[in-house]
């Protein structure tokens, strides 16, 4: 019942930030898209530093009324809720609603190293699509979204044969887990079968506007701990998706250069190139 971009005001008085504000509402890309914006805002020398993230819940009962009148939940797990996220899996069914909220201080490096904070990353790419294709479905052929892949690589500087690691979307829907792995084969060709790609939704269901924001945050941590997280509860894999699903337990691994990707309904697709950060000094 109120406008969107409050979210936002309600961070600029508490911290007393006047510069560039923003709202992006591009439903399940939200989230990264708007750290991507924060991204070339600094890019492009608007300003030194950008607080850039994403929130959102869906405990209302229109957005339960809504995704099940558009059959894109599970209802095959209510005796087993902890295995109902299964991304990529051959008996994926639907998406589990999740809600939260995630955010990262973004800085130019200079500023950055000026104040001796602590960086965890660099981002160095961001780009973002849209299918025009279908208001809920993705492009089967995964076009779209490998659209936004080169461009955000291509905005990075960066090859497809250098990136060690995919952090997908994949929120475990029949059609978006294959339009994806397919829109990843069309980027990193034989690759594909073996980058080591995982998502996060297994473990915290589809956060929405907020998901990609969340898995971003999460994929810092494998750039700064060299840790891969599993996808929860693949156990099955699918023959149509030749990916390298990491599963079961954690995967130690130096990843230097990864892609976080984010599709929503409305055809939109959102991609962020991450680096892991090599100290100046």
């Amino acid at each position: 019942m109120c406008p969107n971009n409050l979210a936002a005001y309600a961070i600029h008085p508490q911290f007393d930030l006047h510069g560039p504000s923003s709202t992006v509402v591009t439903a399940c890309a939200t989230g990264s898209q708007a750290i991507g914006v924060g991204f070339h805002t600094i890019k492009f020398g608007q300003a030194s530093v950008m607080v850039a993230g994403a929130a959102d819940s869906t405990h209302h009962p229109l957005f339960l009324g809504g995704f099940e009148a558009m059959r894109a939940l599970v209802t095959d797990s209510n005796d087993d809720p902890e295995g109902a996220s299964r991304p990529f899996d051959a008996t994926r069914a639907g998406f589990v609603l999740g809600g939260g909220a995630g955010i990262l201080v973004l800085e130019e490096l200079e500023h950055a190293l000026a104040r001796q904070a602590h960086i965890y990353a660099e981002i160095s790419g961001f780009a973002s699509s849209n299918d025009a294709f279908h208001p809920i479905a993705p492009n089967p052929d995964g076009s779209g979204a490998a659209q936004a892949i080169r461009a955000a690589l291509d905005d990075a500087g960066v090859a497809a044969d250098q990136i060690d690691h995919v952090n997908a979307h994949a929120a475990s829907t029949p059609m978006g887990d294959l339009a994806e792995s397919r829109a990843i084969d069309l980027v990193f060709g034989r690759r594909s079968r073996t980058i080591p790609v995982t998502s996060v939704k297994g473990a915290v269901g589809h956060c929405m506007a907020a998901g990609g924001a969340i898995e971003t945050v999460a994929a810092v941590q494998t750039l700064s701990s060299g840790v891969i997280p599993p996808t929860c509860n693949y156990a099955t894999p699918d023959p149509d998706i030749a990916l390298n699903v990491i599963n079961g337990s954690p995967q130690r691994a130096q990843v230097n250069i990864m892609t976080k990707h984010s599709f929503g309904l409305g055809g939109q697709n959102a991609c962020l190139v991450l680096e892991r950060f090599v100290s100046a000094t």
